[in-house]
């Protein structure tokens, strides 16, 4: 009903690679500007697996994000819902994405495919940094003792921070602090409506009180002008 303001994102069934190709492009034919896949393959497989090749190669092609959205599984035991307790909810969407990201960065998707661009979806961002910063240092002592195959990307991971990836946060100070180490153009906010979690009502006055640890430029980019690149808004 309002294609200007509202922007749709598919959902992929990664496990048919063939079938994900296809709907990727038919998404993209119908103005859909992104897709996104379970945080987490299916069971005995990666993200780093030669058979997703295609769908990585497409998503660059077309222009169309991949998102990954926290605690998202194909198997159903595994969900948000089910883990042992409140603690494990809480720590989970932060830690899991990590270990996504850098079988990803690690596994060199980025270098072959330098226009992917990926999106960590609910899960903040203030694990970013640190991430960055002992990937690299990880990439820099251990690159060439690894078995073969296990870390061929040609860059540090907090590179790929610049190019390829992108964080959303809603209440996450430590997400602007990061700034200096994983870049500005990484960071975009969101704020989860309907759900109980959102900023809503009280988005604006989050947005405000951000003003103060950002100058102008970099809370334009932060909460408006990263998105409107990413989505061509």
């Amino acid at each position: 009903t309002s294609p200007d303001r509202l922007k749709g994102i598919a959902m992929l069934n990664h496990a048919a690679v063939d079938v994900a190709v296809a709907e990727r492009t038919r998404a993209r034919d119908l103005g859909l500007v992104g897709a996104m896949l379970p945080l987490f393959a299916a069971e005995g497989s990666s993200y780093r697996d030669a058979e997703l090749e295609p769908l990585w190669a497409t998503a660059a092609d077309v222009g169309m994000p991949v998102h990954l959205h926290s605690s998202t599984w194909r198997n159903a035991n595994r969900s948000f819902f089910n883990v042992r307790s409140g603690t494990d909810r809480l720590l989970n969407s932060p830690n899991q994405i990590q270990h996504v990201i850098l079988d990803m960065v690690f596994s060199g998707v980025f270098d072959r495919h330098p226009a992917l661009r990926v999106v960590s979806v609910e899960n903040d961002a203030g694990w970013a940094p640190f991430l960055a910063e002992r990937g690299d240092y990880w990439w820099h002592r251990h690159r060439r003792i690894m078995p073969d195959g296990e870390m061929v990307c040609t860059q540090p991971p907090s590179a790929y921070f610049h190019d390829n990836l992108r964080v959303t946060f809603m209440r996450d100070r430590v997400a602007i602090l990061a700034r200096d180490v994983i870049g500005v153009p990484a960071l975009m906010w969101g704020y989860d409506f309907p759900h109980h979690i959102s900023t809503w009502p009280h988005s604006r006055d989050l947005i405000d009180e951000y003003r103060k640890e950002l100058d102008g430029s970099e809370h334009a980019q932060i909460f408006c002008d990263n998105a409107r690149a990413l989505y061509g808004i």
